[in-house]
């Protein structure tokens, strides 16, 4: 018995040295600072926003408009560069490549939702793509007015025409519908670009983009869903050694509700992921009903901690931007009446 109830005090006394390892290889509050404002990601930059509710792949959501009072549209030089101006970090942008080998800077495969074209992106040169117009589809009243027909007649830019506008800023390409092939030919699309300083960009795209990109992307860092996924999966696991796991060698995901999870949330966790390509990202609610997966309200973006110095994820960069930065100043064009709520 003596025996027995040595083994368990020393079994006992194990225990509690492993857990106070644990929380010490974990602490927060012992983690070098990592100094430096939040850097914010702008999914699309200022653009029009959206009803979410019931949305399909299918789901044309430029007749789905809310009124945002600003006129910017996503994946347009002008809307990249308000997003700058109202203090994004990084920009994502969406392209895929056109029938004469070039590359569309726009979001839909299909030309008839947004545009005044039909077709799609891949069917078209483009040339023909340059004479659209791309905010010729969007009503916030089924229909019966449409506020920006005429606005944006030549706005869609081909990927160099953005990449030589903003040739030192960061933007994250979001090749839609990639497959390897296409990972082939943004390659040599932007080795063909003298002025395309790749060292600031970065990609998301499918597993099939993803795996070889990694072959031949040349340094450019790839991202994808199920990558973020198998990260999040990962650390929850195993972060608690401190190491991070293969998984999570460009950065790590977290949805602002559920960050508390993550081990060595928030200062630990920033300093170990300091020097991965994406660093750690905080995104909207694991459980937002709307489905947006962004930080796009001000009570949102409150659940930060006030020092906060990693990313922040929004499509809000109208609101959450002079939030962040606190300025009180706006690209011409946007309604400085917009970003005194919430969405």
């Amino acid at each position: 018995m003596n025996v027995g109830m040595g083994v368990g005090k020393t079994i006992g006394a194990a225990a509690v040295i492993a857990a106070i390892g644990v929380y010490l290889n974990n602490a927060s509050w012992l983690a070098p600072d990592t100094g430096g404002p939040a850097m914010i990601y702008a999914h699309r930059g200022p653009h029009q926003q959206y009803e979410r509710a019931d949305l399909t792949n299918e789901t044309c959501t430029a007749a789905r408009m809310t009124p945002s009072g600003h006129r910017y549209l996503e994946n347009t030089i002008g809307g990249v560069a308000a997003a700058f101006a109202l203090g994004a970090d990084r920009v994502e942008i969406d392209i895929q490549p056109t029938r004469d080998g070039d590359w569309a800077v726009f979001h839909d495969a299909g030309l008839a939702c947004r545009t005044n074209g039909v077709g799609t992106i891949r069917e078209r040169t483009m040339e023909e793509l340059r004479l659209l117009d791309v905010g010729y589809g969007y009503t916030s009243d089924d229909g019966r007015t449409f506020p920006f027909r005429g606005l944006h007649i030549g706005a869609m830019p081909s990927l160099s025409e953005m990449l030589l506008a903003f040739p030192s800023e960061q933007l994250e390409l979001h090749v839609k519908g990639g497959d390897a092939d296409d990972a082939d030919a943004l390659r040599s699309y932007l080795d063909g670009l003298g002025a395309a300083n790749p060292s600031r960009l970065s990609i998301y795209s499918t597993p099939l983009f993803e795996a070889r990109w990694r072959e031949i992307g040349g340094g450019v860092p790839v991202f994808g869903k199920h990558q973020a996924s198998a990260c999040v999966k990962s650390y929850l696991l195993t972060g608690w050694t401190g190491r991070l796991p293969r998984k999570c060698a460009n950065g790590i995901i977290a949805p602002i509700d559920l960050a508390f999870l993550y081990w060595g949330w928030p200062d630990r966790l920033l300093a170990r992921f300091a020097e991965t390509p994406g660093g750690v990202m905080v995104i909207g609610p694991a459980l937002k009903p709307d489905g947006s997966r962004a930080v796009d309200a001000l009570d949102e973006l409150a659940r930060l901690p006030t020092d906060w110095s990693g990313w922040v994820y929004t499509n809000r960069i109208d609101l959450i931007g002079p939030a962040v930065r606190g300025v009180d100043e706006m690209p011409s064009g946007v309604d400085r009446a917009e970003r005194s709520s919430a969405p």
